[in-house]
Parts: C-alpha cells; sequence; structure tokens
C-alpha cells in the first residue's frame, strides 16, 4: 500500500430562496397548528416561514452562496388588479456567502400582520433563474421555493379582465420549474399547510378548482 494526500476544494453552491409573501400568509383565518401541540397557539404561515428561513440561512452561513426573492414584492397591494402581481426583476437579497443577516433584514420580520399581495409564484421563480444563470455554470445551482398556495398572477393572462389574473391557476408555472431544470436548476419545494383539497369557484382572488 502507498499512501497518497490530496487537497479537496469543496464547492460552495449558489441557491436561491423564492419565499411566498401574499396576503394569505398572515392571514388570521389561516394561523394554524405548526407544531401540533394543542396548548399553544396557532402561528401564521409567514412566522413559519420565517423561523424556518433564518434557521437554514444560520445553519448554511458560509458555506453557500445563499439570496432571496419575495413574491410578490414589497410593493405589491391587495387591490384586484396587476398591483397586486408585482414581482422585482432583481433578487431582493443578492446572493452572498455571509448572507443570514442581509436575507433576515431584507423580508418582513416574523411578527408582520400587513403583508399585501396575490400569489405570482412563477415571476418569482423567473426572478431567480435570472439570478442564477448569470453564476459561473460549473457550480450546483438550486432554487428553494417556500409557499402556501396555488400559483396566480399568469406570466401570460388569458384576457384583460382582472379576474383571470386571480382566479386562474397559473399553468405556466411547471413549464418555468422545467425550463430552470433543464438549464441544471433543480426547485425543491416547501409547502406551508396546504391542504389536498379541490378549491372553489367563488371571485376570492385564490385560482379556481
Amino acid at each position: 500500500c502507498e499512501w497518497a494526500f490530496f487537497t479537496v476544494e469543496l464547492t460552495r453552491p449558489d441557491v436561491m430562496l423564492v419565499l411566498d409573501k401574499s396576503g394569505s400568509m398572515v392571514s388570521d383565518a389561516l394561523r394554524w397548528d405548526h407544531d401540533g401541540d394543542p396548548n399553544t397557539p396557532k402561528i401564521s404561515r409567514w412566522a413559519s416561514l420565517h423561523a424556518a428561513v433564518a434557521g437554514f440561512a444560520d445553519a448554511y452561513q458560509g458555506r453557500m452562496q445563499l439570496g432571496a426573492v419575495l413574491f410578490p414584492a414589497l410593493t405589491a397591494t391587495n387591490k384586484y388588479d396587476v398591483s397586486a402581481c408585482l414581482v422585482d426583476p432583481a433578487a431582493d437579497a443578492p446572493l452572498a456567502i455571509a448572507s443570514a443577516e442581509a436575507i433576515l433584514a431584507t423580508i418582513p420580520p416574523a411578527d408582520a400582520t400587513d403583508l399585501h399581495g396575490a400569489t405570482p409564484t412563477a415571476a418569482g421563480i423567473a426572478t431567480a433563474i435570472t439570478e442564477l444563470t448569470a453564476r459561473p455554470r460549473d457550480v450546483p445551482r438550486h432554487i428553494i421555493l417556500v409557499t402556501d398556495g396555488a400559483a396566480n398572477c399568469p406570466l401570460e393572462p388569458a384576457d384583460a379582465d382582472p379576474a383571470s389574473l386571480f382566479e386562474d391557476y397559473d399553468e405556466q408555472l411547471p413549464v418555468v420549474v422545467a425550463d430552470a431544470l433543464a438549464a441544471d436548476i433543480p426547485t425543491f419545494v416547501v409547502g406551508i399547510a396546504i391542504a389536498d383539497t379541490v378549491s372553489s369557484t367563488a371571485k376570492d382572488g385564490n385560482p379556481d378548482a
């Protein structure tokens, strides 16, 4: 036997968090039993997301280039028009090695109660893809999507009627995710309190059926 010595250089992957900050994330009616303990109070879905992001960013600080995209944008509104579907074209927190503090300073706090907007998931993924494809291709690139429901705000609405923005499921979302995978950017999904049911057809701002 002979001894051999090697120096191994670890590759830091590029990971973009795509975070759902739609109005439902802070809805009192949608607070949930996050820990299965009936003796603890229910919390908002945003509080759960914030705790997960804080723990993840802290645990992997310095071990990956980490960034974040919010959908919809911080400037989105709760109006039944396109202003609820806004997504910034650049990441809210750019990819960086020591990024935990920057990400938590950028996203709303865990106890936020005034989040606004719909669920423009495909646009959020598209921004993440833009950021990741600008990086060297020989570095592993990933998207982690955290959301609580079905995507609306289609990238290509069926018509000018605002109802098509909110009441139609965005069929382009799986296409955008597949395009990312074809570019060697897999998407991992974390769902928060998502019910396995068929949604109603009410004019409620959520995708129908």
